[in-house]
């Protein structure tokens, strides 16, 4: 059996396969670590997108 960290959602297999096959491997391609870089961002991006779209709600239930 393979161990994994706590993070990975076993009944998720994109998780494990990314956990399983990328996660705390050595990256020393330039093209490959521009295109993690931009992933990142993008994910950044989406996190806040989402976020500003809830405020209203969140600020809501917090009064």
């Amino acid at each position: 059996m393979t161990k994994r960290c706590s993070w990975v959602k076993m009944t998720n297999q994109l998780y494990i396969a990314y956990h399983d096959e990328e996660w705390g491997q050595p990256l020393h391609d330039d093209q490959a670590l521009f295109e993690l870089l931009c992933m990142e961002t993008y994910q950044a991006v989406l996190r806040a997108f989402f976020y500003t779209n809830r405020r209203k709600g969140v600020k809501m239930i917090f009064k």
